[in-house]
């Protein structure tokens, strides 16, 4: 049906933004603490 395929399009987008948020914050952790280590 129409509705099964605009969910699973929505589904898809939706579960590539939140994708690219977690590797950020991933990201930004990683910085954080090889700063911290440099730190040390």
């Amino acid at each position: 049906s129409g509705r099964g395929l605009w969910l699973h399009i929505l589904d898809r987008r939706i579960s590539r933004h939140i994708w690219r948020l977690y590797r950020g914050i991933i990201l930004d952790r990683g910085v954080e603490s090889t700063g911290f280590l440099f730190t040390l």
